[in-house]
């Protein structure tokens, strides 16, 4: 499916006959209704979103946005951002390699996990930016609402929303005293237990305590030892103390903390060997999904700390003043085994410590007249030291079944990142005439960006006797290349938008934009020639869409479409050159994305919920010029697709309240989602294309409500679909296709009580 260069005047023409079906008998609706007290059907919610940084009905937001309640998402059986995929269209959102979210939003993201390369799609936690991927793939714990907001968010958010951006709500402390405990069970051995208190401390003073615990054996089988490989071990806790005077002044602190302790890392499945794998002694062979070969996956560990203080003030009835601060902490050791075999021959070690503090200040006006201004300065600044590398120890390589040598080859480096940045923003909501307004908005962006960088390439054949702990100071080892590079990136990103509403039912609107990505430098530099700087990225964006609900908003439909121009694309890619591995991250030149997206949401009755999705996305390169991996020679790779982005994913779902009394509940729920075939790696690697897919769920809600319990059967990927999500093409060197597969089927049973 591809579509002309003409695109959004057809794609305006796709709306305007959408717009015709107003057939008051329809029933199709989008995320959710109006709040309107003349709603008689107790299910329907209205989901008040603050994707424009003001509390709105989501109804009322001229631009693309998905919201899903906490609540909701309880009742599906949700667990953690991936679970976003099954009601978002356009949306791949699942974990890397590096435990690292894998975000792709009209496929435009990042799939590099070191930490050189900024992620695409940004992930704030209650208004906070997550500066790294790793820490980003969020649990799904005490969550009020969580809203995808699609396309560049420059002119409000904080940094590196040129693809859009996940806000991740949570549950604020409340004034009355409440309490929920839960305690599940489900196959792979997983056990969960949580616990939320709500505590009142004084008439102007709340508090709020969650904590969990998640554990689950892996889901693959590790054919070297019989053990299981990728197993969870998860302890959250998050903290917060709200102070409100009941009138002008609020003050939120928060403090949060993770930590994901499992026996083993995830290996990824072997797809493909090469002739070059067969040399270093490899299977000839696929055995499978979740069947993998590992003698290199016995360290894991990701902790994340936060600390946030947010002071707000309502000076006057025309000015408020709002201050979030921010301390965020990532430590991460993982040891990767990528040689698709037990032959400690390309083991990847993995030692992050990343520190990051943001100050963003808001000041939103509100005039009499109905306009609106938020504008603010933000400040970011990161500090994250990563030593990684190769480690082959006592590998013993056979060619051909000959017995061969001890090589022990490994390399190391250290990256030094520092990034400062600073942005002052606005935008601009203004009144023209009755029902039309218009948005105005710019933002400017100056990211200061170092890299120290120590890298040694081979420290050689043999056993030399070289540990990790050896391996953690590359400056300390033989034959060790220094880099350093530093470098301002800035621009200028405004925002234009109109939007018309005749009348409640019906919001249109078109919005263009601009979206910017800082550049930098090569983390895997091996000389002064890899280390040149790369350039920002830009996405240029025109949006228009719809959202229409009838009678009383039980019914309801949001509609989008979109072209974005990307310029200087940031990709990197894999391969060998003298019979080494090397890494190329570059600028990669010009691709358009575009397409169209459907979001329906229907309650013809008190008991029946119903609701469907469709994105259609096409995605090509407008220019690819890239030096080949082997030879440095520049090829054109304009005929290669973009990675995670299938050209259609739809999905539906259905909520039916199955029985009842005035005392107890039962809600059935299932949802479903597809997806057409997509590409996981740069180069379009045959052998890790992703074919059309579905994905089937399934949860039973019972509910009694004078005494509080509860209970939730879920069944997720009921048919066990095995479906990539990520993909390594390394047939260069060492000589393997590997691919991340995502979730089998999973059954869990929880029980809780609330107080």
């Amino acid at each position: 499916m591809k579509f002309q260069d003409n695109f959004p005047t057809s794609g305006i023409a796709v709306l305007v006959a959408i717009s015709a079906l107003w057939l008051p008998g329809t029933t199709v609706m989008a995320q959710a209704p109006l709040d309107d007290p003349a709603i008689s059907n107790p299910n329907i919610e209205s989901i008040v979103v603050e994707a424009r940084r003001f509390a709105e009905p989501i109804s009322e937001t001229p631009l693309a946005v998905t919201a899903v309640t906490g609540d909701d998402l309880e009742r599906i059986g949700a667990v953690d951002l991936g679970s976003l995929e099954m009601l978002t269209p356009n949306l791949s959102l699942d974990v890397g390699d590096a435990s690292n979210a894998l975000i792709y939003v009209r496929g435009i993201g990042q799939r590099d996990s070191l930490s050189f390369a900024d992620p695409g799609v940004a992930v704030y936690l209650d208004d906070v930016y997550l500066g790294r991927a790793q820490g980003s793939f969020l649990e799904l714990f005490d969550v009020n609402h969580i809203e995808v907001l699609r396309g560049p968010q420059g002119t409000l958010y904080g940094r590196n929303t040129i693809g859009g951006a996940i806000k991740y709500v949570s549950v604020r402390p409340e004034p009355e005293f409440s309490a929920d405990v839960e305690a599940g069970i489900g196959n792979f051995g997983q056990r969960e237990l949580s616990a939320v208190l709500n505590l009142p401390l004084g008439e102007s003073v709340s508090s709020r305590f969650s904590l969990g615990r998640l554990s689950r054996d892996g889901w693959s089988e590790n054919l070297a030892n019989g053990a299981d490989d990728g197993d969870k071990a998860l302890s959250v806790f998050r903290g917060q103390l709200l102070f409100d005077d009941g009138g002008d002044f609020e003050l939120e602190v928060s403090v949060d903390y993770s930590d994901n302790d499992p026996d083993t890392s995830v290996t990824p499945s072997v797809e493909t060997v090469s002739i070059v794998g067969q040399l270093l002694g490899l299977e000839d062979a696929n055995p499978g999904p979740f069947k993998v070969n590992a003698n290199f996956n016995h360290e894991e560990r990701l902790t994340t700390r936060g600390f946030s203080i947010t002071p707000t003030w309502r000076v006057n009835d025309v000015l408020s003043l709002k201050s979030i601060s921010s301390w965020r902490e990532i430590e991460h050791d993982s040891f990767l085994d990528l040689d698709g075999d037990d032959v400690a021959a390309f083991g990847v070690f993995v030692h992050q410590q990343q520190e990051q503090f943001s100050q963003e200040l808001q000041a939103l006006f509100e005039f009499d007249a109905g306009a609106t201004l938020v504008t603010g300065l933000y400040y970011f600044d990161e500090a994250d030291i990563t030593p990684d590398g190769v480690f082959g120890p006592e590998a013993n390589i056979a060619f051909f079944g000959i017995p061969g040598f001890e090589y022990g080859l490994s390399t190391a480096s250290t990256n030094d990142l520092a990034t400062e940045s600073r942005a002052v923003f606005g935008e601009l909501t203004l009144p023209l005439v009755e029902n039309l307004e218009l948005t105005a908005g710019a933002r400017y962006t100056s990211d200061d960006k170092r890299l120290h960088r120590v890298y040694n390439g081979a420290i050689g054949f043999g056993n030399p006797g070289i540990t990790l702990a050896d391996l953690a100071d590359a400056s300390a080892l033989p034959f060790s290349f220094t880099t350093q590079g530093e470098k301002t990136f800035s621009a200028f990103s405004p925002k234009l938008g109109i939007s018309y509403r005749p009348n409640e039912e019906l919001l249109v609107y078109l919005n263009a934009s601009r979206g910017f990505k800082s550049g930098g430098f090569n983390g895997r530099s091996r000389d002064d020639n890899e280390a040149e700087p790369y350039d920002e990225e830009f996405v240029t964006s025109i949006e228009a869409g719809l959202k229409r609900n009838w009678q009383d908003g039980r019914f309801s439909l949001h509609a989008a479409a979109f072209r974005n121009d990307y310029e200087d694309m940031q990709l990197s890619s894999f391969g060998s050159a003298n019979a080494s591995f090397i890494a190329i991250f570059s600028n990669a030149g010009e691709a358009v994305t575009q397409g169209f997206e459907l979001e329906f949401s229907a309650a013809p009755s008190t008991d029946l919920r119903l609701s469907a999705f469709a994105g259609v996305l096409d995605a090509k390169y407008k220019e690819y010029n890239a030096p080949h991996l082997g030879t440095g020679e520049i090829q054109d790779l304009s005929h290669l697709d973009l990675i995670q982005a299938p050209e259609f994913t739809w999905g539906a779902g259905a909520s039916w309240n199955a029985a009842g009394t005035a005392d107890w509940s039962l809600t059935l729920s299932g949802q479903v989602r597809g997806s057409s075939s997509y590409f996981t790696t740069i180069m379009n690697e045959p052998s890790l294309i992703q074919d059309d897919y579905a994905i089937a769920n399934f949860t039973a809600w019972w509910e009694h409500f004078e005494s509080g319990f509860h209970a939730r059967l879920a069944v997720t990927n009921i048919t066990d679909e095995a479906y990539i999500v990520h993909g390594f093409d390394l047939l260069s060197y060492p000589g393997v296709a590997l691919s991340y597969y995502g979730p089998p089927r999973g059954v869990s049973l929880t029980v809780g009580k609330r107080f």
